[in-house]
């Protein structure tokens, strides 16, 4: 029946205008009609726990106009995982805030599960923080809501006698689309707590930042973002206030085939924090894992170390035989481009009866390829000096030049092609490498 409900609503509620009426009169502030039909319809759906009118929202704006300001709404599945994980920290939170609360689903969720909690939903946008009040008065929850209608990096919080829950989906807007004042404003932030950031970080990142600001020891958090910050190089100033105050507990990774927004093509992440907490190391998860629970745990020592979080959350591979092992079992490897130079080291197939550009003796196999083969391709000319010595690296180094530009010249049919060889020889010698690889640890 809700669904019949939901298709019904959607269709009546298809522009900006309808959505404003409804709103109204939920709100009891009627403005233009709305029939007795859709206003039952969608009283009843949201009291059922869904979200009509967020749902209208996203069918009115487009994905690429919610995307400017990074509103994606959560999958009601994800909303309630990220309220189990947040009891765990908190079972009663005297206060929440819900960052960024887009058409309040995290609002109206937590209003339900913490009975006794105060609730704020901080949302930018003011036509939904219309939709927030509209649909908490709906479903009868308002007595417990304040709705503040702001930036969340601009909110302030007065003293509370209990702990508070910051949850939310932080929107996604990228470092290009940041005033400058906010990015000086996130690094003159991070620089309180004596951490470096860069003004490449995006929205998500700020958000973590001011969680920081405006919590007490004993508050917790529990975000979904895209995972991205992982592994960049932006990232490195939250994964360094995880472990510096903010208090990381857990990282729940998805896999990247698993797209949680349909209109939001990102690996995401759950992390979960405690502030203030002294704790000795944060928590992976990586799915599919049962209930969510941690299957790696990971010192904070090793996490200080490491140049990338991504890998923890990983299942470890079986160690790898001489029969099976591919270069990847040996090597990281770093795809990137020298600019000008793709179309001399990366050769695409032939297409119907055109012969490739490439002469068949300088045209090889990318990796991943069986240690055996590479070998076997190692030991015949004119491969042999050049990938020997690249495979046989001296154990102290840790970073290699790219296997393709040490070979290219071998390969040269004239000396046009030699001179662009050699070119992003230097090329990558100046810039780190096209095509940059380190050694992995043995497996064990």
């Amino acid at each position: 029946m809700s669904r019949t409900q939901l298709a019904f609503a959607l269709d009546k509620i298809d522009s900006e205008s309808d959505l404003r009426a409804v709103v109204a009169a939920l709100l009891g502030e009627e403005k233009q009609p709305v029939t007795p039909a859709l206003l039952s319809s969608t009283r009843r759906l949201i009291r059922e726990g869904h979200d009509p009118l967020g749902e209208a929202y996203s069918r009115i704006f487009s994905a690429a106009t919610r995307r400017e300001t990074g509103t994606t709404f959560t999958p009601p599945a994800i909303v309630a995982q990220m309220l189990d994980l947040a009891s765990v920290q908190l079972p009663a939170p005297k206060r929440i805030v819900d960052c960024g609360a887009g058409s309040g689903r995290f609002t109206l969720a937590t209003l339900r599960r913490f009975r006794t909690a105060h609730v704020i939903a901080c949302e930018l946008n003011p036509l939904l923080a219309l939709v927030i009040q509209a649909s908490a008065q709906a479903a009868g929850l308002s007595s417990r809501l304040e709705i503040v209608t702001a930036d969340f990096r601009e909110l302030e919080l007065s003293p509370c006698d209990g702990p508070t829950l910051f949850i939310g989906n932080p929107p996604y807007v990228r470092h290009h689309d940041i005033e400058p004042r906010w990015k000086r404003w996130y690094q003159a932030g991070l620089a309180a707590h004596a951490v470096a950031g860069s003004q490449l970080a995006g929205l998500h990142l700020h958000f973590f930042l001011r969680a920081r600001q405006l919590a007490q020891a004993g508050d917790a958090g529990c975000f979904i973002t895209s995972a991205e910050w992982l592994d960049v190089n932006y990232g490195v100033s939250l994964r360094q206030l995880l472990l510096n105050g903010l208090g990381g507990r857990t990282v729940h990774l998805f896999p990247a085939a698993q797209s949680l927004f349909a209109d939001a093509l990102t690996t995401s992440a759950i992390t979960t924090f405690q502030v203030g907490g002294n704790f000795p190391g944060i928590g992976f998860v990586g799915s599919p894992s049962p209930n969510r629970q941690i299957t790696h745990w990971v010192p904070a020592r090793e996490l200080h170390q490491a140049r990338a979080w991504s890998a923890f959350a990983q299942t470890q591979p079986a160690a790898a035989t001489e029969a099976t092992a591919q270069l990847g079992d040996y090597f990281k490897i770093s795809r990137g481009q020298v600019t000008g130079l793709n179309r001399v080291w990366i050769a695409s197939g032939s297409r119907g009866n055109t012969p490739p550009r490439y002469p068949p003796r300088a045209c090889f196999p990318p990796s991943p390829t069986p240690t055996k083969s590479l070998l076997s391709l190692a030991s015949r000319s004119p491969m042999r000096g050049s990938c020997g010595a690249w495979s046989t690296c001296p154990p102290t180094s840790t970073r290699y030049h790219s296997a393709s530009a040490q070979l290219w010249p071998n390969f040269s049919p004239g000396p046009s092609a030699r001179a662009h060889g050699e070119a992003m020889s230097s090329a990558i010698a100046n810039r780190g490498g096209a095509s940059a690889s380190r050694r992995r640890r043995p497996s064990s």
